[in-house]
């Protein structure tokens, strides 16, 4: 069971969707996939995640969840 999954990938659109198709395949191939369509989000420069701030330059914690 996974809930969550994240992937970066670098440098070309091209070459993120590849990345992107390769996953899914292996993880459905594995019966480890539905997928929560309101839930994804594609081509970000950043997202929050599991508390987070993800960037290709770094992670820091999202300070909204700091109390």
């Amino acid at each position: 069971y996974m809930e969550y999954f994240i992937t970066f990938t670098v440098p070309t659109l091209e070459e993120n969707f590849n990345h992107i198709d390769t996953s899914y395949n292996k993880l459905n191939a594995c019966n480890l996939i539905e997928i929560a369509g309101e839930k994804c989000k594609f081509v970000c420069r950043n997202c929050i995640f599991l508390g987070h701030i993800v960037s290709e330059e770094s992670i820091e914690r999202d300070k909204d969840t700091i109390n």
